[in-house]
Protein backbone atom coordinates (compact mmCIF):
# COMPACT_ATOMS: atom_id res chain seq x y z
CA UNK A 1 0.00 0.00 0.00
CA UNK A 2 2.81 2.39 0.93
CA UNK A 3 4.47 1.72 -2.44
CA UNK A 4 1.29 2.68 -4.28
CA UNK A 5 0.95 5.88 -2.23
CA UNK A 6 4.54 6.84 -3.03
CA UNK A 7 3.95 6.22 -6.75
CA UNK A 8 0.84 8.42 -6.67
CA UNK A 9 2.75 11.15 -4.86
CA UNK A 10 5.57 10.99 -7.41
CA UNK A 11 3.05 11.12 -10.27
CA UNK A 12 1.32 14.16 -8.73
CA UNK A 13 4.67 15.85 -8.09
CA UNK A 14 5.70 15.24 -11.68
CA UNK A 15 2.42 16.52 -13.09
CA UNK A 16 2.48 19.70 -10.99
CA UNK A 17 6.09 20.36 -11.95
CA UNK A 18 5.36 19.75 -15.63
CA UNK A 19 2.55 22.30 -15.52
CA UNK A 20 4.88 24.83 -13.89
CA UNK A 21 7.52 24.33 -16.59
CA UNK A 22 4.88 24.71 -19.30
CA UNK A 23 3.66 27.99 -17.75
CA UNK A 24 7.21 29.36 -17.55
CA UNK A 25 7.85 28.46 -21.19
CA UNK A 26 4.68 30.21 -22.32
CA UNK A 27 5.34 33.27 -20.14
CA UNK A 28 8.82 33.73 -21.60
CA UNK A 29 7.45 33.18 -25.09
CA UNK A 30 4.72 35.80 -24.56
CA UNK A 31 7.30 38.27 -23.25
CA UNK A 32 9.53 37.70 -26.27
CA UNK A 33 12.32 36.16 -24.21
CA UNK A 34 14.60 33.38 -25.38
CA UNK A 35 13.50 29.88 -24.35
CA UNK A 36 16.50 28.39 -22.54
CA UNK A 37 16.05 24.97 -20.97
CA UNK A 38 18.32 23.03 -18.62
CA UNK A 39 17.85 19.26 -18.74
CA UNK A 40 18.66 17.54 -15.46
CA UNK A 41 19.13 20.84 -13.67
CA UNK A 42 20.07 19.76 -10.14
CA UNK A 43 23.46 21.55 -10.23
CA UNK A 44 22.32 24.61 -12.18
CA UNK A 45 19.98 26.50 -9.91
CA UNK A 46 21.82 29.86 -10.03
CA UNK A 47 21.57 30.95 -13.66
CA UNK A 48 19.85 34.24 -12.83
CA UNK A 49 16.40 33.19 -13.98
CA UNK A 50 17.45 33.29 -17.61
CA UNK A 51 17.15 29.51 -17.89
CA UNK A 52 14.29 27.20 -16.98
CA UNK A 53 15.30 24.28 -14.78
CA UNK A 54 13.84 20.87 -15.55
CA UNK A 55 14.43 17.41 -14.18
CA UNK A 56 12.81 14.02 -13.93
CA UNK A 57 10.00 13.17 -13.11
CA UNK A 58 8.62 16.58 -14.13
CA UNK A 59 10.27 16.27 -17.55
CA UNK A 60 11.33 12.86 -18.81
CA UNK A 61 13.34 13.72 -21.92
CA UNK A 62 12.81 10.22 -23.34
CA UNK A 63 9.02 10.76 -23.28
CA UNK A 64 7.81 12.48 -26.45
CA UNK A 65 4.48 13.27 -24.76
CA UNK A 66 6.31 15.38 -22.19
CA UNK A 67 8.02 17.38 -24.94
CA UNK A 68 4.74 17.93 -26.76
CA UNK A 69 2.88 18.92 -23.59
CA UNK A 70 5.50 21.40 -22.37
CA UNK A 71 6.49 23.05 -25.64
CA UNK A 72 3.72 22.42 -28.17
CA UNK A 73 4.58 24.62 -31.15
CA UNK A 74 7.04 26.78 -29.18
CA UNK A 75 10.64 26.30 -30.26
CA UNK A 76 13.65 26.23 -27.91
CA UNK A 77 16.56 28.65 -28.31
CA UNK A 78 19.06 26.90 -26.03
CA UNK A 79 19.30 23.50 -24.39
CA UNK A 80 21.86 22.54 -21.78
CA UNK A 81 22.60 19.12 -20.31
CA UNK A 82 25.58 18.57 -18.02
CA UNK A 83 26.24 14.91 -17.20
CA UNK A 84 22.77 13.75 -18.17
CA UNK A 85 23.12 11.87 -21.46
CA UNK A 86 25.32 9.17 -19.95
CA UNK A 87 22.27 8.04 -17.98
CA UNK A 88 20.57 6.98 -21.22
CA UNK A 89 21.16 3.97 -23.44
CA UNK A 90 22.33 4.48 -27.02
CA UNK A 91 18.79 3.84 -28.25
CA UNK A 92 17.37 6.36 -25.78
CA UNK A 93 20.01 8.90 -26.79
CA UNK A 94 19.07 8.55 -30.44
CA UNK A 95 15.42 9.16 -29.55
CA UNK A 96 16.26 12.19 -27.41
CA UNK A 97 18.51 13.65 -30.12
CA UNK A 98 15.61 13.32 -32.58
CA UNK A 99 13.27 15.12 -30.16
CA UNK A 100 15.84 17.83 -29.50
CA UNK A 101 16.19 18.48 -33.21
CA UNK A 102 12.41 18.58 -33.56
CA UNK A 103 11.92 21.21 -30.83
CA UNK A 104 14.97 23.41 -31.38
CA UNK A 105 14.75 26.67 -33.27
CA UNK A 106 16.82 27.05 -36.40
CA UNK A 107 20.42 27.86 -35.39
CA UNK A 108 19.58 27.07 -31.76
CA UNK A 109 22.30 25.40 -29.69
CA UNK A 110 22.25 22.24 -27.61
CA UNK A 111 25.30 22.19 -25.34
CA UNK A 112 25.98 18.98 -23.51
CA UNK A 113 28.73 17.56 -21.36
CA UNK A 114 29.32 13.93 -20.38
CA UNK A 115 32.19 11.99 -18.78
CA UNK A 116 34.94 11.43 -21.33
CA UNK A 117 35.68 7.78 -22.10
CA UNK A 118 39.01 8.71 -23.73
CA UNK A 119 40.37 10.24 -20.53
CA UNK A 120 43.85 8.72 -20.04
CA UNK A 121 43.54 8.44 -16.24
CA UNK A 122 42.15 4.98 -15.54
CA UNK A 123 41.07 5.99 -12.05
CA UNK A 124 38.85 8.61 -13.73
CA UNK A 125 37.40 5.94 -16.05
CA UNK A 126 36.62 3.70 -13.08
CA UNK A 127 35.00 6.68 -11.41
CA UNK A 128 32.63 7.52 -14.28
CA UNK A 129 31.99 4.32 -16.24
CA UNK A 130 28.71 2.40 -15.96
CA UNK A 131 28.71 0.61 -12.59
CA UNK A 132 31.91 2.44 -11.69
CA UNK A 133 32.82 3.64 -8.21
CA UNK A 134 31.72 7.27 -8.56
CA UNK A 135 28.43 8.87 -7.46
CA UNK A 136 25.54 7.97 -9.75
CA UNK A 137 27.52 5.46 -11.81
CA UNK A 138 25.11 2.69 -10.93
CA UNK A 139 22.72 4.47 -13.30
CA UNK A 140 25.22 5.27 -16.07
CA UNK A 141 24.38 3.47 -19.32
CA UNK A 142 27.06 4.79 -21.69
CA UNK A 143 30.67 5.91 -21.57
CA UNK A 144 30.87 8.54 -24.28
CA UNK A 145 33.85 9.38 -26.48
CA UNK A 146 34.24 11.92 -29.26
CA UNK A 147 34.07 9.01 -31.74
CA UNK A 148 30.74 7.81 -30.32
CA UNK A 149 29.38 11.35 -30.43
CA UNK A 150 30.37 11.79 -34.06
CA UNK A 151 28.50 8.58 -34.92
CA UNK A 152 25.35 9.58 -33.03
CA UNK A 153 24.89 13.09 -34.40
CA UNK A 154 23.79 13.62 -37.98
CA UNK A 155 25.95 16.33 -39.62
CA UNK A 156 23.05 17.01 -42.00
CA UNK A 157 20.95 18.12 -39.03
CA UNK A 158 23.53 19.69 -36.73
CA UNK A 159 26.74 21.64 -36.94
CA UNK A 160 28.96 19.79 -34.48
CA UNK A 161 31.48 21.82 -32.49
CA UNK A 162 33.54 19.93 -29.89
CA UNK A 163 34.65 22.22 -27.07
CA UNK A 164 36.56 19.85 -24.81
CA UNK A 165 37.58 16.24 -25.36
CA UNK A 166 40.37 13.70 -25.22
CA UNK A 167 41.29 11.98 -28.46
CA UNK A 168 42.33 8.33 -28.81
CA UNK A 169 45.97 9.27 -28.20
CA UNK A 170 45.12 10.75 -24.81
CA UNK A 171 45.60 14.36 -25.89
CA UNK A 172 43.27 16.92 -24.34
CA UNK A 173 41.71 19.26 -26.89
CA UNK A 174 40.11 22.42 -25.55
CA UNK A 175 38.54 25.39 -27.30
CA UNK A 176 37.46 28.65 -25.67
CA UNK A 177 33.74 29.05 -25.07
CA UNK A 178 31.56 31.41 -23.08
CA UNK A 179 28.51 30.74 -20.97
CA UNK A 180 25.92 32.28 -23.30
CA UNK A 181 24.99 28.82 -24.54
CA UNK A 182 25.13 27.28 -21.08
CA UNK A 183 27.39 27.10 -18.03
CA UNK A 184 29.34 23.86 -17.62
CA UNK A 185 30.73 23.21 -14.16
CA UNK A 186 32.78 20.07 -14.78
CA UNK A 187 35.25 21.37 -17.32
CA UNK A 188 39.02 21.83 -17.45
CA UNK A 189 38.51 25.57 -17.96
CA UNK A 190 36.53 26.08 -14.73
CA UNK A 191 38.93 26.60 -11.79
CA UNK A 192 36.05 26.19 -9.33
CA UNK A 193 34.70 22.98 -10.84
CA UNK A 194 33.11 20.34 -8.66
CA UNK A 195 35.70 17.75 -9.65
CA UNK A 196 35.36 15.67 -6.48
CA UNK A 197 38.55 13.68 -6.06
CA UNK A 198 40.10 14.50 -9.44
CA UNK A 199 42.15 17.65 -9.96
CA UNK A 200 42.28 16.83 -13.68
CA UNK A 201 38.53 16.28 -14.09
CA UNK A 202 37.37 17.10 -17.61
CA UNK A 203 34.27 16.41 -19.66
CA UNK A 204 33.46 15.67 -23.26
CA UNK A 205 31.69 18.91 -24.19
CA UNK A 206 29.99 19.57 -27.52
CA UNK A 207 27.83 22.32 -28.99
CA UNK A 208 25.25 21.15 -31.50
CA UNK A 209 23.72 23.90 -33.63
CA UNK A 210 20.56 23.02 -35.53
CA UNK A 211 20.93 23.57 -39.26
Amino acid sequence: MLGLINKLRRYRWGLIGRNQIKKLVRLKHQQGQAIKIILGSSDHNALNGEWINTDIPQFDITNENHWAYIFGDIKIDNLLAEHVMEHLTEEQNRKVIHLIHLYLNQKAVFRFAVPDGNHPDQSYIKYVKPNGNGPGCDDHKMLWTIEIANNLFDPNKFTIQPLEFYDKLGKLNTFPFDNNNGFINRTFSNPNKADWQFKNYTSLIIDLTKK
